[in-house]
């Protein structure tokens, strides 16, 4: 068993009955509740780090989408950002979550904009990593050529070449090789097909919108080349 294996195995996977199907998740620590929403081509097991370091003071929770991992996918070949929604509130509710803060990496921060909006339990506090801007702006043909051109990498490569081409990406270029492990076993893990499609050719205009909330909003920026630093300064720009 590697060391990486040994240490996902002190955070197992737990499972949420939900009416979608069955939803993976991993849930370690005691004290606030921080909730932590991956982007495409990772999964709960890509927050190890954060688990490790965080887990003593904090109630630390990290999901498999729907589509990843153990989760159940979806039964339409498109879901929408706001059936990712749907599914996150209600686990958040079955698993008593409140008073909560939200970290959400890439493409998880469409899930969480889309989240963050009023009549609903609010996070405490909202953090994006890298987020991506999606493809919203662009014209339909262009948002075609970019889901195509994913669909097309994974029938050539498959799940396995597909997390070693794209994993790396989602890192800063100084990334260690730790790192690198982590995010190409977490690809590989949870790669969704559906998911991949769907959400590669969403909008970011609706985290935009949440980020004028009265929560505390933050962004953390690595340079991943996946979301380079320009994406996160135009977020920046509109946090009050």
């Amino acid at each position: 068993m590697s060391d990486l294996d040994k240490r996902l195995d002190a955070i197992p996977v737990q499972y949420a009955e939900l009416e979608f199907g069955r939803l993976a998740y991993r849930d370690s620590g005691s004290g606030p509740p921080v909730v932590f929403l991956h982007g495409i081509g990772s999964g709960s097991a890509s927050w190890v780090r954060q688990f490790e370091d965080l887990a003593q003071d904090y109630r630390c929770i990290a999901w498999d989408a729907p589509g990843y991992g153990e989760s159940t996918t979806f039964a339409v070949d498109a879901p929408r950002v706001s059936e990712y929604v749907s599914v996150l509130r209600v686990w958040l509710e079955i698993i008593g979550v409140h008073d909560y803060h939200l970290v959400a990496h890439s493409l998880g921060a469409l899930t969480a904009g889309v989240h963050c909006q009023p009549n609903v339990d609010l996070p405490q506090t909202l953090t994006f990593i890298d987020p991506t801007l999606g493809y919203g702006a662009r014209s339909d043909s262009e948002r075609t050529k970019m889901a195509n051109r994913r669909m097309r990498m994974f029938d050539e490569l498959g799940a396995a070449g597909l997390a070693e081409e794209r994993g790396p990406a989602l890192l800063s270029r100084t990334a260690s090789a730790e790192a690198l492990e982590m995010m190409v076993r977490a690809g590989l893990i949870s790669l969704a097909v559906s998911t991949t499609k769907r959400l590669s050719a969403s909008s970011g205009r609706v985290v935009i919108r949440a980020l004028a909330f009265s929560m505390p909003a933050d962004i953390r920026v690595s340079s991943s080349v996946a979301s380079p630093s320009t994406y996160s300064k135009s977020f920046e720009a509109r946090i009050p």
